[in-house]
């Protein structure tokens, strides 16, 4: 049998063992949280630039709804972006439970990933129409 200073070592082996994983789950966690955060605020920039050549390429088509809203809202993607990563590693590395801190940073990057396909599909969306304007039949 065990007697209790080999309990209590195992004891403080295993709270060292849990602590770097957390700390490797957290630098994880922030890298990843800070790649799609950066992927977001470099595609929030390209906005204005897309609907400069939206503008030029299609005067006459109706561009979709979902283009034209974040043609529309630029600024809100790229503060949003920023605002959610500095969320996201504020609870991360500064939340009093552990555990709650990087489940609420996991949640933050699907917002970020979500945001960034948002865009990335309104951004698609008008090429595509002329894609298929130039496949179909001349008017």
């Amino acid at each position: 049998m065990a007697n209790e200073s080999d309990i209590a070592a195992e004891v403080e082996h295993l709270k060292r063992q849990q602590a770097l994983i957390v700390r490797a789950v957290q630098i994880s966690l922030s890298l990843i949280l800070l790649t799609l955060a950066g992927t977001c605020v470099r595609a929030a920039l390209v906005v204005p630039a897309m609907t400069d050549i939206f503008r030029d390429l299609t005067p006459d088509m109706a561009l979709p709804l979902v283009t034209q809203w974040v043609m529309g809202h630029p600024r809100v993607f790229l503060m949003t972006a920023v605002l959610l990563a500095a969320l996201g590693l504020g609870l991360l590395f500064f939340a009093r439970a552990k555990g709650r801190g990087i489940v609420a940073a996991t949640v933050i990057i699907v917002i970020l990933f979500v945001q960034w396909q948002v865009v990335v599909f309104a951004m698609q969306s008008p090429f595509m129409q002329i894609l298929s304007r130039l496949g179909g039949s001349p008017k």
